[in-house]
């Protein structure tokens, strides 16, 4: 997936949190603290931002979205 999407000009953020496993809550935080800083301005050119994860990274995009519309 990161091939593709980098192949059609999309660049690609990662978070991490210090717990690890069942640890939804940190993840969400983790990546709301990683979109603030996004529209801060830490990343420049950026027009869209979009979440995806699968497993329990699903479940922590799911919840991100829905906190974060």
């Amino acid at each position: 997936m990161a091939q593709v999407l980098l192949g059609q000009g999309f660049a690609l953020a990662g978070s991490g949190y210090a717990r690890q496993g069942w640890a939804v809550a940190e993840g969400v935080e983790a990546n709301e603290n990683l979109i603030t800083y996004i529209n801060g301005g830490g990343i420049k050119g950026v027009k869209h931002i979009r979440v995806w994860g699968a497993s329990l990274g699903g479940i922590i995009s799911q919840t991100l979205l829905e906190r974060n519309p």
